[in-house]
This record gives structure tokens, C-alpha cells and sequence, in this order.
């Protein structure tokens, strides 16, 4: 932001060029405004090259961000408009709460914590929800509740302190205090809570509309509308609802096959795990309740999620809760039954997909060597095709959604997947899978800093890491590791967010970090990974992940994402620009160069190996190129698909 040569300005560069600018009445609110403009632009780059190979559909966050800024322009200035969108944005992410919720009060005050101190926050207000979040990254306290949760709203008096306590149907109450002005607060804090009609949602796919829309097209054309045929079978909703129970029920026999085959799960240990949690609320008889039903989040609740991950029987509802998962299925009820409903019978060149990949998902597992197990995870992958058909099916979805099946029901399965696909990974699973791309430049970046001996080490080999890491990321890790050692991460990555994955990444070359560097050949590097499932100690890698990298930030990882996800975007326009013309002799030179080292990478032993390869032909640009990567062969169909034929 600033230069040794021009001081307190704003430096902005374009391909070679420098430009300075300096002068500002406030510097920090400019840069902020062009920063946020910045990544507007970058964004609408990459929409455009996502509607290039997909031009009907559009991402879903697309879908809501066009929406939402529109309507917000319209009403106020560009600076109020964009700092509402920023307010916004980190107000979903924190708290996880649907994107159609819009923040209409924001209050400075404090909560008193469960050691019955003070921290200063903000109270935030939206239709359905309060939530309150401490200052600042260090002892972060958060809290959501829903309102359909709310028992009594009334104010207080504490050691002669107005205060606002909340009462909770589970039993608990909530204090807020300290605010700037209590009575102008309190009036606005009981006008706003609850009494706010629920946000309408936003019927993300192309395709399918609410059905009260399409009952009047369908009677119109004579044919039996979509809403009377809804009412008439509510006969068939209830059979639906009771495969669903049916299939529960068989997923928890198999539990007890799954505990006796799985050398992580220890009884005892899982024992401890549920006193851990037990003595968060200092209740013996281990009762969670308060962190199933309402996402409370501190620093106590964080170390055991680090140290010991969440109970087995906790898991699904702690991931359902902690991923919003919960709170949308409250707000679009029935939604996963009517879209399996609408498409019933129906196929895409996405369900042909998903029919290839469903035998090779986790084949030694207990529960997908039935056919409820397949059935389950075939309906997920197939209803989240068809609401969200930008990302349709994309290899790696059926590891994620596979995981979750193992700990919830179908339908809280396709709710965290949404959450997944949509919030925690956006840019992902879609066409381009730009997301995933621009991680591993960000990686790359976090080893020259934090491990530069095997950054260098890989540099001199001339091995990508993108070969090793980006199948890690796209599967979340899953079949990196066991199976509770997976959850593990996924447990942490649900809880704490995106920049989990970098900790854990480094975490694990850190462990591998003697041998790598003993290796002189790709292949040989390549092999060393492939034992790592049964070499990693669980216990170990946590302690290094969240210790060594546990001071890298949400904040450094999302400027960086920024940043790398201009460059990638700019790079990938490039390259369809230079598709056009000819190459060069030297591009040529360059090219057999960079195919001659993936033949060296591609022989049967490393094609084997859980890694991705690239395919046959051009790969002239790995570092950015990384589409064109496989599966491992267990894994493998279509390198992905959208969901229409």
C-alpha cells in the first residue's frame, strides 16, 4: 500500500507498469473501496469464462451476489453498497446462516461468556437469526440463535447494568450488555426480533421453479398441475420419507460392522471424547445439547475439536449444524424431496457419472457393499445435480458426500454438500475449477515460506506439487488417510473453515519432510506419498498442523486467493487467446520439455497410485493446466460433468 519513494499511497500495477497515487483524505477506506472493487472485477473474468464452457448455467453464489448487489445499488451509494456486501459476506461466512439472510441491525455490545466475563462484540440481527461474534481472532466467541428457538426476550438489571437476556427452548439464557445506548438498542432489538417475514428463497436452478409457479403453466397446458399432484400424494411423500427412515436404520447396523473393522475407533478413546464434550457444559452426564441445537463456538470448544475431534454419535449433527446445513434445511423444508420428486425418471450426462463412480466410492467399506448404501449416495449426488447445474457432478463430490452418508441422512447429506460446493469451496467443483487451481498456488506460496528446504527440493526435481495436492484438496484429504483420521479433518474444516486444509497439507509434508528430502527422483517422491496412509501418525499430524501453522490466517489466505485468482483467471484468457495462434519453435522446445517429464511421471506404478496424472497430450502449462488431471483409477469416470445431456 505504501512505497519507500512514495509514501502513504496506493500502489496499483498493471502487466509492467507501476502506478502510484497518493493524497488521499482517508487511505485505508480508498484501498479498502478498490481492493473490494478489484475483486468484483476478477470475479466478473471468471464468470465469464465459466459461461464460455457452461453458458446457460451460472454458479450459485453468482446467482445471489448479482441479486443481492443489484438490489443494494439501487438503494444506496457505491461506497454503502459495497461496505454492505462486505458486512454481509463475512456475516454468512461466520455464522453460516442461508445467503438469502440480510443483516437489518448491528449493535456494539457484550456477551458474557459461560466463565461469566465480558467480551466485547457485535450483536447482529437478520430475519430468522441474532448472532454475536467477539472482536477480533483471538478467544473468538460466536453464537447463533434461531429465533423459532427463542422462548423470552426481556431486559434486566445486573449489578445495576441494563441487560438483555435471552431465554432458549434446550434451557439456556444468554446475556448481552454494554451497549452504547440501551434503550434506543432495546427498542430496536424488539421491533427486529422475529418480526421480520422469513427471506424469500432463491430457486437456484435453471430449470426448476417453486411449484406453486409451475401450477399454473401445467393447467394451462391441461396437464395436471405439479402443486395438485403435490397435494394428492402426500401418500407418496410419506412412503419417500419412510425408504429414507428404512435405509437409516440399515446404515446403523452397519455401524457396529464399521467400529469393529476400523483400528482408529477405539472405545475408549471414544469414551473420553464424550466427557471431553460432556465437560464443556460441566454436565458428567454428557449432555451436549446446547452445542447440537444452537452453533455456540469458543476457544474451549475449538482445542477439543483439535485434539480429540467430535464424538462419533455427535458428528452428523455437529457437521449439519456447524455447515449451515441446519439452518437451510428450515428454510427450504421439503426442498431435497420435491427436487428428487420433479427429476424422478429423468437422466443427464451427470447421473451417467455419478452411475460410474458409485462402486468405486470407498468399495471395502461395510455400507457401500449394500445396496442402501449405493442407493443413498446415488440419490445425494443425483438431487444435488440437478439443483445446482453449473457443478452438476464433479469427480471427488463422491468421496465428500460418501463421508458425510456415513454420519447423517440422505437428506442432511445434500444439505452439507450444498454448504460444501456452494460456501466452504465456491469456485471448486464448477467448470473451471478455478478454486482448487488457485489453492495450489497458495500452497506453493505457504511452503517457500514456512518449509523452503522442500519448496527448493521440489523446485530442483522438478516435480509439481500440484501432482500430490491437488487431489488432497479436492477430496478434502478424505482418502489420503483413514477413515477417522478424515473425519478428523473434516471435523476441523466444518468448524473452522477453508484455510484448515493449508495447516493440514503442510503438516504432512512437514512429517514426510526427512525422507522427501533424501529422494532424488519424481517417481521416487511420488511412491514415498503413496504409503503415507499407512506411515502418517494421526495424533502427530494434528499437533503439527494446528501448533507450527496454526498462526496462518483466513485473512493471509483469502489475499492471496485474491491475488492468485487474478493471475490464474488472466492466464487461462491467455491461453484461449494463444490458441489462435501458432507456437513458436521455443514454445515448441517448451512443450516436448514438459510432456517428456510427465512420461517420466506416467509408468505404471505411479498411474496406480492415488495421485492424479495428467492425460495424454498438451500439458504445456502445468502450473495452471490442472483440469486435465484424473482421478486414481478406484475414483475414476469423466473428469466431470454438468448435469444437462
Amino acid at each position: 500500500m505504501t512505497s519507500l519513494l512514495v509514501p502513504f499511497s496506493i500502489r496499483i500495477m498493471r502487466d509492467q507498469e507501476e502506478f502510484y497515487f497518493t493524497d488521499f483524505t482517508s487511505i485505508k477506506e480508498t484501498y479498502d473501496l478498490i481492493d473490494q472493487l478489484w475483486v468484483i472485477s476478477v470475479e466478473d473474468m471468471m464468470k465469464s469464462l465459466e459461461r464460455e464452457e457452461n453458458p446457460l448455467k451460472k454458479p450459485l453464489s453468482v446467482i445471489h451476489l448479482e441479486k443481492t448487489l443489484t438490489e443494494w445499488l439501487t438503494k444506496l451509494s457505491v461506497k454503502d453498497a459495497l461496505a454492505t456486501k462486505k458486512k454481509n459476506e463475512d456475516y454468512h461466512k461466520t455464522f453460516r446462516v442461508p445467503l438469502e439472510e440480510v443483516i437489518i441491525q448491528d449493535e456494539v455490545c457484550s456477551f458474557q461468556t459461560e466463565n461469566c466475563l465480558w467480551s466485547g462484540g457485535h450483536l447482529q440481527i437478520s430475519q430468522q437469526y441474532a448472532c454475536f461474534r467477539t472482536h477480533g481472532e483471538e478467544d473468538r466467541v460466536s453464537l447463533v440463535i434461531p429465533f423459532s428457538m427463542t422462548t423470552t426476550l426481556r431486559t434486566c438489571d445486573v449489578n445495576g447494568e441494563p441487560i438483555l437476556e435471552v431465554s432458549t427452548s434446550i434451557g439456556q439464557q444468554f446475556l448481552f450488555g454494554k451497549f452504547a445506548d440501551f434503550s434506543k438498542s432495546w427498542r430496536s432489538i424488539e421491533l427486529n426480533w422475529g418480526k421480520k417475514p422469513p427471506p424469500m428463497p432463491v430457486f437456484r436452478t435453471l430449470s426448476f421453479k417453486n411449484w406453486q409457479e409451475q401450477d399454473g403453466q401445467k393447467a394451462a397446458e391441461g396437464g395436471v398441475s405439479l402443486r395438485r399432484a403435490s397435494l394428492n400424494n402426500r401418500n407418496r411423500r410419506s412412503s419417500l420419507e419412510a425408504e429414507t427412515s428404512s435405509r437409516n436404520e440399515v446404515r446403523k447396523g452397519v455401524f457396529s460392522v464399521l467400529k469393529s473393522r476400523d483400528k482408529d475407533r477405539d472405545p475408549m478413546i471414544e469414551e473420553q471424547k464424550k466427557h471431553a464434550w460432556g465437560r464443556l457444559s460441566g454436565n458428567t452426564s454428557i449432555d451436549i445439547s446446547q452445542y447440537t441445537q444452537i452453533s455456540y463456538k469458543n476457544s474451549k470448544l475449538k482445542e477439543i475439536v483439535r485434539e480429540s475431534g467430535i464424538p462419533h454419535e455427535f458428528r452428523g449433527n455437529m457437521w449439519l449444524l456447524w455447515s449451515g446445513g441446519r439452518f437451510k434445511l428450515k428454510l427450504w423444508p421439503g426442498h431435497y424431496n420435491d427436487l428428487k420428486k420433479y427429476y424422478e425418471g429423468q437422466s443427464s450426462n451427470a447421473t451417467l457419472d455419478i452411475e460410474k463412480d458409485l462402486h468405486r466410492t470407498f468399495p471395502e467399506h461395510p455400507y457401500y457393499q449394500t445396496q442402501e448404501g449405493i442407493g443413498a449416495l446415488r440419490e445425494v449426488l443425483t438431487v444435488y445435480s440437478w439443483r445446482n447445474k453449473a457443478v452438476g457432478y464433479c469427480q471427488s463430490m463422491n468421496i465428500v458426500s460418501a463421508l458425510l452418508l456415513l454420519y447423517m441422512t440422505e437428506e442432511e447429506a445434500f444439505w452439507v454438500t450444498s454448504a460444501i460446493c456452494e460456501e466452504f469451496l465456491p469456485d471448486y467443483y464448477t467448470t473451471s475449477m478455478i478454486g482448487a487451481i488457485v489453492d495450489q498456488h497458495i500452497l506453493e506460496t505457504l511452503m517457500s515460506v514456512h518449509l523452503p528446504a522442500i519448496y527448493t527440493h521440489f523446485q530442483n526435481v522438478g516435480l509439481p506439487i500440484q501432482l500430490i495436492s491437488f487431489p488432497w484438496f479436492m477430496c478434502l484429504f478424505i482418502p489420503t488417510f483413514p477413515l477417522e483420521v478424515s473425519a478428523r479433518i473434516l471435523d476441523s474444516f466444518i468448524y473452522e473453515g477453508h484455510e484448515v486444509l493449508f495447516k493440514i497439507g503442510l503438516a504432512v509434508l512437514k512429517l514426510k519432510e526427512e525422507e522427501l528430502l533424501r529422494e532424488q527422483e519424481g517417481n521416487a517422491m511420488v511412491q514415498l506419498m503413496k504409503s503415507m496412509e499407512h506411515t502418517i501418525d494421526g495424533k502427530r499430524l494434528f499437533q503439527i498442523a494446528f501448533t507450527e501453522f496454526d498462526h496462518i490466517a483466513s485473512s493471509e489466505v483469502r489475499a492471496l486467493g485474491n491475488l492468485y485468482k487474478c493471475r490464474v483467471v488472466r492466464e487461462r484468457i491467455r491461453s484461449q487467446q494463444k490458441k489462435m495462434v501458432p507456437p513458436s519453435d521455443g514454445q515448441k522446445l517448451a512443450r516436448k520439455k514438459s510432456n517428456d517429464l510427465v512420461s517420466s511421471l506416467s509408468s505404471d506404478q505411479v498411474r496406480n497410485h492415488d495421485l492424479w496424472s495428467p492425460q495424454k497430450g498438451d500439458v504445456s502449462d502445468l502450473s495452471a493446466d490442472y483440469q486435465k488431471f484424473e482421478m486414481p483409477a478406484h475414483l475414476r469416470g469423466r473428469p466431470r460433468t454438468n448435469s444437462t445431456g
